[in-house]
């Protein structure tokens, strides 16, 4: 159900693309990929990190997508609110 084969990054360190974004220094990546939306809670994703944030300090969380403008301002406007950016 997932659709992508995680056998295929099984021997994968992920350093050539974390030095790629700059990201090398993070111990983990969590990540939401989807359009941008209500239905898909990118709200709720970034309630959750500020969540894990406030115990860990070592993690990045990335939104991957595209959505409409407004979404994507209300988005980001929480991330701000939330001291993430």
């Amino acid at each position: 159900p997932n659709g992508v084969d995680l056998r295929r990054y099984a021997n994968s360190d992920g350093i050539p693309w974390r030095r790629k974004m700059g990201l090398e220094g993070y111990k983990k990546i969590v990540c939401i990929i989807g359009h941008i939306n209500e239905n898909k809670r990118q709200l709720d994703f970034v309630e959750a990190a500020k969540i894990v944030t406030e115990k860990y300090n070592d993690t990045i969380y990335l939104i991957v997508g595209q959505g409409n403008d407004t979404n994507t301002i209300v988005v980001k406007k929480r991330i701000q609110e939330l001291g993430l950016d």
